[in-house]
């Protein structure tokens, strides 16, 4: 409720309100870990403490397979934040599927993480070569969509209001907010294996595992926007996140045979982010310094000692 009908209509932009929206989810998630150490004594408070840690470092990529998915749709900016929205709530529910079944559900799609790793790979190898965006209905799920579903699948947003379904010549029609949240919701699905698997073999109570999960999600969804400011902030980070989407999909494609420990994942994702704004930077600066030494006219009166002059 919190974020649906307050902090989405701020419509907050600019890199300095999305950092204080993620300081305040972690305020928030501080608060319900104290409520529990409060009310459930010292080992539930320590349980929980390490699932919010734990589902943060764990989902940590799945950031950046958002940005690639918004990029893949031309999503309007201003529908972004709705779109996670939706997003998050159905994450919410798969997650209280998850930890009630996680044993069969791992052994069920562990053959489909071959599959995302490889798109994965090819869409950060795709990323990086490529300046235009494509067309929205040659992707797959548009037509996979448009197949299914016909003429009642829209050509663009509902970019007034951001809906899934319009009425529309007296039919229930789509909006291209659906291939976007299916995408949400499948990247989620594949993603959450993992952070579920580790949390459930190291916190036993289901209510702990579920609500740290839950908070962190939504501190994780506004860290999403730091993230779209940094890329549009500094230019090499296009190709620190093309590295870093090559990165998570060999990953998650080996993650049966060789299994790097959380901290590994998000140690070379951050250092990923700190090498491009750093070299961002330094461009940056050097370009700045040839613009004025190119720039700076003589001034007027003074003489033009240059060697053709002289002569």
């Amino acid at each position: 409720l919190l974020d649906g009908l307050v902090f989405q209509r701020m419509a907050l932009t600019g890199l300095r309100p999305h950092l204080a929206l993620v300081g305040l989810w972690i305020l928030l998630g501080i608060g319900y870990n104290a409520l529990v150490f409060a009310r459930q004594g010292m080992v539930a408070g320590v349980e929980w403490c390490s699932g919010y840690v734990l589902e943060w470092l764990l989902s940590m990529d799945n950031l950046f397979v958002f940005h690639l998915i918004f990029r893949l749709y031309n999503t309007p900016p201003q529908l972004v934040h709705k779109a996670l929205f939706l997003g998050i709530i159905g994450a919410i529910g798969f997650r209280f599927c998850f930890f009630a079944i996680v044993r069969e559900l791992l052994d069920f799609v562990s053959w489909f993480r071959f599959v995302f790793g490889g798109f994965l790979i090819w869409s950060g190898v795709q990323a990086a070569k490529d300046e235009e965006e494509g067309d929205i209905q040659e992707t797959r799920p548009v037509r996979a969509l448009r197949w299914a579903l016909g003429s009642r699948l829209q050509e663009g947003y509902d970019k007034e209001n951001g809906s899934i379904f319009v009425w529309k010549d007296q039919r229930l029609t789509f909006t291209l907010m659906l291939p976007v949240v299916c995408c949400l919701e499948i990247t989620d699905l594949v993603f959450a294996l993992d952070s579920v698997s580790a949390k459930a073999a190291q916190i036993p109570n289901f209510w702990t595992s579920v609500s740290s999960s839950v908070l962190a999600m939504f501190g994780l969804r506004a860290m999403f926007f730091v993230i779209q400011d940094l890329v549009q902030l500094f230019e090499l980070l296009k190709y620190g996140l093309c590295f870093i989407l090559v990165f998570i999909g060999v990953e998650l494609m080996i993650s049966d045979y060789v299994s790097l420990p959380p901290h590994v994942v998000c140690v070379v994702i951050l250092s990923v982010f700190l090498i491009s704004i750093a070299g961002s930077s330094a461009m940056q600066m050097h370009k700045g310094a040839g613009d004025v030494l190119v720039s700076s006219p003589t001034r007027s009166g003074e003489a033009d000692c240059s060697p053709t002059t002289i002569s």
